[in-house]
Protein backbone atom coordinates (compact mmCIF):
# COMPACT_ATOMS: atom_id res chain seq x y z
CA UNK A 1 0.00 0.00 0.00
CA UNK A 2 1.48 3.34 -1.04
CA UNK A 3 -0.40 6.67 -1.02
CA UNK A 4 0.32 9.23 -3.74
CA UNK A 5 1.49 12.01 -1.44
CA UNK A 6 3.82 14.39 -3.28
CA UNK A 7 7.45 14.63 -2.20
CA UNK A 8 8.60 18.15 -1.32
CA UNK A 9 12.34 18.66 -1.11
CA UNK A 10 14.00 20.45 1.80
CA UNK A 11 16.67 21.59 -0.65
CA UNK A 12 15.86 25.07 -1.96
CA UNK A 13 19.11 26.54 -3.25
CA UNK A 14 18.51 25.08 -6.73
CA UNK A 15 15.19 26.96 -7.09
CA UNK A 16 15.52 29.72 -4.52
CA UNK A 17 13.63 32.33 -6.56
CA UNK A 18 10.71 30.02 -7.28
CA UNK A 19 10.47 29.20 -3.58
CA UNK A 20 10.41 32.88 -2.58
CA UNK A 21 13.84 33.29 -1.02
CA UNK A 22 15.83 36.52 -1.47
CA UNK A 23 18.97 34.71 -2.60
CA UNK A 24 20.58 31.25 -2.71
CA UNK A 25 22.36 31.84 0.61
CA UNK A 26 19.09 32.46 2.45
CA UNK A 27 17.61 29.31 0.89
CA UNK A 28 20.66 27.27 1.84
CA UNK A 29 20.53 28.50 5.45
CA UNK A 30 17.06 26.96 5.84
CA UNK A 31 17.66 23.62 4.14
CA UNK A 32 18.80 21.69 7.20
CA UNK A 33 16.01 23.03 9.44
CA UNK A 34 12.75 22.72 7.52
CA UNK A 35 11.85 19.02 7.54
CA UNK A 36 8.51 19.67 9.29
CA UNK A 37 7.60 22.60 7.07
CA UNK A 38 8.48 20.54 3.96
CA UNK A 39 6.05 17.87 5.25
CA UNK A 40 3.37 20.55 5.67
CA UNK A 41 4.01 21.80 2.12
CA UNK A 42 3.59 18.24 0.77
CA UNK A 43 0.26 17.82 2.63
CA UNK A 44 -0.93 21.20 1.33
CA UNK A 45 0.13 20.27 -2.22
CA UNK A 46 -1.75 16.96 -1.99
CA UNK A 47 -4.93 18.76 -0.99
CA UNK A 48 -4.52 21.77 -3.28
CA UNK A 49 -4.16 24.17 -0.34
CA UNK A 50 -2.02 27.32 -0.17
CA UNK A 51 -1.15 27.02 -3.84
CA UNK A 52 0.03 30.63 -4.12
CA UNK A 53 2.10 30.67 -0.92
CA UNK A 54 5.84 30.41 -1.41
CA UNK A 55 7.91 28.04 0.69
CA UNK A 56 9.77 31.02 2.18
CA UNK A 57 6.38 32.57 3.01
CA UNK A 58 5.25 29.35 4.68
CA UNK A 59 8.44 29.27 6.78
CA UNK A 60 7.88 32.90 7.82
CA UNK A 61 4.27 32.19 8.79
CA UNK A 62 5.13 29.01 10.74
CA UNK A 63 7.82 30.90 12.67
CA UNK A 64 5.38 33.74 13.49
CA UNK A 65 2.80 31.19 14.70
CA UNK A 66 5.46 29.27 16.65
CA UNK A 67 4.75 26.06 14.76
CA UNK A 68 8.47 26.27 14.01
CA UNK A 69 10.75 27.56 16.77
CA UNK A 70 14.37 28.47 16.01
CA UNK A 71 16.81 26.01 17.55
CA UNK A 72 14.06 23.45 18.23
CA UNK A 73 12.11 22.78 15.04
CA UNK A 74 8.42 22.08 14.57
CA UNK A 75 5.97 21.13 17.28
CA UNK A 76 3.56 18.32 16.44
CA UNK A 77 0.26 19.67 17.74
CA UNK A 78 0.64 23.02 15.96
CA UNK A 79 1.37 21.16 12.69
CA UNK A 80 -1.85 19.17 13.13
CA UNK A 81 -3.72 22.36 14.01
CA UNK A 82 -2.52 24.16 10.86
CA UNK A 83 -3.57 21.19 8.73
CA UNK A 84 -7.03 21.17 10.33
CA UNK A 85 -7.40 24.94 9.83
CA UNK A 86 -6.79 24.32 6.15
CA UNK A 87 -9.52 21.68 6.02
CA UNK A 88 -7.28 18.61 6.18
CA UNK A 89 -8.27 15.95 8.72
CA UNK A 90 -5.26 15.60 11.04
CA UNK A 91 -4.29 14.68 14.60
CA UNK A 92 -1.18 14.38 16.74
CA UNK A 93 -0.45 10.81 17.87
CA UNK A 94 1.80 9.41 20.60
CA UNK A 95 2.72 5.86 21.57
CA UNK A 96 2.24 4.50 18.06
CA UNK A 97 3.45 1.05 17.03
CA UNK A 98 4.14 -0.23 13.53
CA UNK A 99 0.73 -1.92 13.56
CA UNK A 100 -0.92 1.40 14.52
CA UNK A 101 0.84 3.18 11.66
CA UNK A 102 -0.19 0.50 9.17
CA UNK A 103 -3.82 0.70 10.39
CA UNK A 104 -3.76 4.47 9.77
CA UNK A 105 -2.35 3.92 6.27
CA UNK A 106 -5.02 1.31 5.55
CA UNK A 107 -7.64 3.87 6.65
CA UNK A 108 -6.49 6.28 3.93
CA UNK A 109 -3.99 8.35 5.89
CA UNK A 110 -0.36 9.29 5.61
CA UNK A 111 1.71 10.17 8.66
CA UNK A 112 4.34 12.74 9.44
CA UNK A 113 6.63 10.62 11.61
CA UNK A 114 9.34 11.66 14.02
CA UNK A 115 12.50 9.60 13.54
CA UNK A 116 16.25 9.94 13.65
CA UNK A 117 17.60 11.70 10.56
CA UNK A 118 18.63 9.08 8.00
CA UNK A 119 17.38 6.49 10.50
CA UNK A 120 20.89 6.22 11.89
CA UNK A 121 22.53 6.54 15.28
CA UNK A 122 20.77 6.03 18.60
CA UNK A 123 18.08 8.70 18.30
CA UNK A 124 14.35 8.14 17.86
CA UNK A 125 13.38 11.73 17.08
CA UNK A 126 14.69 14.97 15.65
CA UNK A 127 13.60 14.61 12.04
CA UNK A 128 10.18 14.63 10.38
CA UNK A 129 9.37 12.64 7.25
CA UNK A 130 6.16 11.41 5.64
CA UNK A 131 5.20 7.76 5.92
CA UNK A 132 3.23 6.98 2.75
CA UNK A 133 2.93 3.20 2.76
CA UNK A 134 4.28 -0.19 3.66
CA UNK A 135 5.14 -3.58 2.20
CA UNK A 136 3.96 -6.90 3.61
CA UNK A 137 4.38 -10.60 2.99
CA UNK A 138 1.03 -12.01 3.94
CA UNK A 139 0.26 -10.61 7.39
CA UNK A 140 3.91 -9.75 8.15
CA UNK A 141 4.90 -6.10 7.66
CA UNK A 142 8.35 -6.17 6.06
CA UNK A 143 9.11 -2.52 5.36
CA UNK A 144 7.75 0.99 5.51
CA UNK A 145 7.73 3.48 2.65
CA UNK A 146 8.59 7.06 3.47
CA UNK A 147 9.41 10.36 1.83
CA UNK A 148 12.66 11.22 3.59
CA UNK A 149 13.73 14.81 3.00
CA UNK A 150 17.18 16.11 3.76
CA UNK A 151 19.50 19.02 3.11
CA UNK A 152 21.92 16.41 1.75
CA UNK A 153 21.19 15.41 -1.85
CA UNK A 154 22.08 11.76 -1.24
CA UNK A 155 19.50 11.55 1.56
CA UNK A 156 16.60 13.10 -0.38
CA UNK A 157 14.70 9.85 -0.76
CA UNK A 158 11.13 9.86 -2.12
CA UNK A 159 9.36 6.53 -1.52
CA UNK A 160 12.32 5.16 0.43
CA UNK A 161 11.65 1.56 1.41
CA UNK A 162 13.00 1.07 4.94
CA UNK A 163 13.31 -2.35 6.50
CA UNK A 164 10.89 -2.68 9.40
CA UNK A 165 13.42 -3.23 12.19
CA UNK A 166 15.51 -0.25 11.06
CA UNK A 167 12.40 1.95 11.16
CA UNK A 168 11.34 0.60 14.56
CA UNK A 169 14.81 1.23 16.00
CA UNK A 170 14.68 4.92 15.03
CA UNK A 171 10.99 5.72 15.56
CA UNK A 172 9.88 6.98 18.97
CA UNK A 173 6.12 6.48 18.54
CA UNK A 174 5.18 10.08 17.69
CA UNK A 175 3.38 11.02 14.49
CA UNK A 176 0.86 13.35 12.91
CA UNK A 177 -1.87 11.57 10.98
CA UNK A 178 -3.39 13.35 7.99
CA UNK A 179 -5.82 12.37 5.27
CA UNK A 180 -3.88 11.07 2.27
CA UNK A 181 -6.78 11.26 -0.14
CA UNK A 182 -7.21 14.56 -1.90
CA UNK A 183 -10.11 16.40 -0.35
Amino acid sequence: VIHAVPFFSQRSRHEWKLRGFRNPTEAMQWESRVCGIACLRAAFDLHGRRVGQSFAGLIKEMRARQVYVDGIGCYHEPIAEVLREDGIDAEKLKGQTIHDLVAHINDGNALIVSTAHRLQGGAQAGHLSILVGYMAEGERITSLIMHHGSHLREWELPEWEVERTRFETHFGGRAIRFAARRG
